[in-house]
């Protein structure tokens, strides 16, 4: 978790942050990959979640599994090797923050941070990449 006291007034604003980043984040998500890509939509907002939660919980690193396997079995070259370094990165974070082992220690928050940053990273290289994709098919067509 990156916020290892949730009882602090701090803490409380920073979960508040997260949830509108979170919300925000899933509307600009469907805005912009619904129509086009709904496994890359799926697996884009599940990852999101994993970006802003106040607590992440082992199994939920799981969720978004499926969805990066369709995108890394699917999709084009950039997008599938993207879903495919997301998938290492959500293991091995599964790896060393589970319920039996802790090589970190317990609330490691240089994990969450790097978890987050690689989350981040992924939905923005998805949504940037699916726009792209988007706006030179729309100029072929014409």
């Amino acid at each position: 978790t990156l916020l290892p006291d949730s009882n602090t007034s701090g803490a409380a604003r920073w979960a508040d942050l997260g949830l509108v980043a979170f919300t925000i984040g899933t509307v600009l998500i469907a805005r912009r990959l619904a129509g086009i890509s709904l496994e890359t939509a799926v697996a884009a907002t599940l990852v999101l979640f994993l970006a802003t939660n106040k607590v992440v919980l082992e199994q939920y690193l799981t969720w978004p599994l499926p969805w990066l396997v369709l995108i890394g079995a699917s999709g084009e070259r950039a997008e599938s090797r993207t879903a495919l370094a997301m998938i290492g990165v959500l293991t091995i974070a599964g790896l060393l923050d589970n319920e039996s082992w802790h090589p970190l220690g317990r609330a490691c928050p240089i994990l969450g941070i790097v978890l987050a940053g690689c989350a981040s990273a992924f939905v923005a290289m998805a949504t940037v990449r699916r726009r792209r994709v988007t706006a030179s098919a729309s100029v072929v067509r014409v």
